[in-house]
């Protein structure tokens, strides 16, 4: 399986995460879109994309995006640890 379906397959689920924590966090905000039957749906959305990835992607594959994820993940934040300006 190519990274480019990989990525594709992922990012549904992540922005339907991103969206349910921006409804708590700003929950004044003006939106443009409504999606019907929120929460549920986007859950349940979250939940299929989820599915599709662990049934459909070969193990050597999820693998392979683990152990990039992990490796992103210390380099991300150990540049942005160093870099901070935040106290």
């Amino acid at each position: 399986m190519s990274p480019t379906l990989l990525s594709s397959a992922t990012l549904p689920r992540r922005r339907t995460f991103r969206r349910l924590s921006l409804r708590r966090q700003q929950p004044d905000l003006k939106r443009t879109f409504r999606v019907p039957g929120s929460p549920v749906v986007p859950i349940l959305s979250a939940l299929g994309a989820l599915a599709l990835i662990l049934k459909g992607l070969p193990l050597q594959t999820m693998a392979a995006y683990l152990i990039w994820l992990v490796l992103g993940l210390v380099v991300y934040f150990g540049y942005s640890r160093r870099r901070s300006k935040v106290s």
